[in-house]
């Protein structure tokens, strides 16, 4: 392994290491199951493939009986994204086991809420759309959430090609400290969908119309994703 090889391999044991320390501690006793999103930039000079492949050996390396579910979203679109990679992780239990100190690079973990409105039938698409989102400016955080999840989100239903359709709420601290408010996830289904493409109907446009009127579009950031699911 040459010198460049090693420090590569290094430095994305921050993949499993973040893998093992995304639980929160529960009050003793209680089983509860969580969810909680990283949003992973490889190391400057790292190639993004060669940092996506050394995530998924390490990720798959370090799954343990807590985690109930584990997905890796590889951010291919649109080009120039500081985001090259999306963790996603359900757990149960108390704690999970932690692995030794690794060098870091750059990620922000978020403990979220799930939100499902659209269920996923079956399996999900490959590919994914997902928007870090930020809220108007002048509107408070609780008033993006009820705009969010009792409007928005119900406009979902019986949208055209929608195929699943899922909103990680992200508490109020969080989102002052790193400007999202909110993950959406969508899957699509029909022509052009594999490069993540929507399917157009006037049910789509009325949805995503209703952004205006609580997303800050200037700061929300579309990222397009490959995903694998590890467990």
């Amino acid at each position: 392994m040459s010198e460049h090889e090693e420090v590569i391999t290094r430095r994305t044991l921050l993949g499993a290491a973040l893998l093992m320390t995304m639980a929160s501690a529960a009050p003793a006793g209680q089983r509860t199951t969580s969810k909680r999103i990283a949003l992973l930039t490889r190391p400057k000079g790292t190639p993004h493939a060669i940092f996506a492949r050394d995530w998924l050996v390490r990720a798959r390396a370090a799954v343990r009986p807590a985690i109930t579910r584990l997905v890796f979203s590889d951010v291919f679109a649109p080009p120039g994204n500081d985001v090259d990679g999306l963790v996603s992780c359900w757990f149960e239990g108390n704690e999970l086991p932690s692995l030794p100190p690794s060098p870091a690079i750059d990620a922000t973990e978020l403990p979220v809420s799930e939100h499902v409105f659209v269920p996923v039938i079956g399996p999900a698409p490959t590919v994914k759309r997902t928007l870090l989102i930020a809220r108007k400016p002048g509107m408070s955080h609780p008033q993006f959430v009820r705009h969010w999840l009792d409007i928005h989100g119900p406009l979902s239903r019986g949208v055209p090609g929608l195929a699943g359709c899922v909103f990680n709420l992200v508490g109020e601290e969080d989102a002052a400290r790193t400007g999202i408010d909110g993950i959406s996830e969508s899957w699509w289904t029909g022509p052009g969908t594999e490069d993540g493409a929507k399917v157009r109907s006037a049910e789509a446009d009325r949805w995503a119309g209703d952004g205006d009127n609580f997303i800050d579009s200037a700061r929300t950031r579309l990222l397009i994703c490959r995903e694998h699911v590890l467990r």
